[in-house]
């Protein structure tokens, strides 16, 4: 193997000692040529020179590292202040103190108002849905209508509001949000979810999806019954249980029923949990 440097050429085979070219020092160096980026050279002063740039990088990183968090506009922002403080009076340092300590209770204050709405903003959401659903799952079950098909059109219809005495309540509402009026002779009370119901199952879009509207086996469970003789099983216009929650497909299944003088069969109610 071949030595970078020698004392004397002796100490190599005489055809080897033309690559070796003597130095200043008495000493012999072996001539490499550079080829894609290798080369022989003394690193001794880059490896001393790098040594001491990591070194100060280190010095400098623990330095910068008491500075971790502030920004440069708040530090010159702040040594400013520090400036202007060498003159201050008395008074003036008192109302700076008063200003800082009013900015720290604001700012405390204001962190603590988010959370509170944040907080209070779930709970409403929690009882909307609760007190909605509940009570229009109530009106639909009292009056035999499909919840699993109705529950969604009740609810769109309906908003929370505080009565006089400031409890929350479930109030029905027009599609521009307004709250409506009774239709009943002479009230002039607000509509409640009982009559809302009531005008829903009066109407042709939705009044299928009540027990006892003219389609065979609708109720609120959501459940289906056939006619009670083999006659009426083999006139029975069948639909899937998915279809029948699409108020278009049911109107036009129950249409195509009563043209053929047949009766309308919904297939028994499938979890789609």
């Amino acid at each position: 193997m071949l030595k970078p440097i020698i004392t004397s050429l002796e100490d190599v085979a005489e055809e080897l000692r033309p690559f070796y070219t003597a130095g200043e020092d008495g000493r012999h160096y072996l001539q490499v040529e550079q080829a894609e980026g290798f080369s022989l050279e003394n690193v001794l002063g880059l490896k001393s020179s790098l040594a001491k740039e990591r070194e100060n990088a280190r010095s400098l990183q623990a330095r910068l590292a008491a500075f971790d968090g502030l920004e440069a506009s708040q530090a010159k922002d702040a040594l400013k202040k520090v400036g202007e403080m060498s003159d201050w009076t008395p008074g003036d340092k008192a109302r700076e103190q008063l200003d800082m300590a009013s900015k720290s209770m604001q700012a405390k204050h204001k962190a603590e108002l988010e959370k509170v709405t944040a907080e209070m903003e779930s709970l409403k959401g929690s009882l909307r849905n609760n007190l909605i659903r509940a009570s229009a799952t109530q009106a639909l079950q009292k009056q035999g209508g499909n919840i699993d098909l109705l529950l969604p059109h009740v609810e769109a219809q309906m908003q929370m509001k505080r009565d006089d005495q400031g409890q929350w309540k479930a109030a029905i509402i027009d599609q521009n949000g307004i709250p409506r009026m009774s239709m009943k002779p002479g009230s002039i009370d607000d509509m409640d979810i009982d009559e809302l119901i009531g005008t829903m199952r009066e109407t042709e879009t939705y009044s299928p999806a009540f027990a006892g509207s003219g389609a065979t086996g609708i109720g609120s469970s959501g459940s289906a019954t056939t006619g009670s003789s083999s006659a009426q099983q083999g006139r029975t216009h069948r639909l899937t249980w998915q279809d029948a929650k699409d108020p278009n497909k049911y109107k036009a299944a129950k249409a195509a029923a009563e043209h053929a003088g047949s009766d309308l069969h919904i297939e028994d109610y499938q979890s789609e949990s």
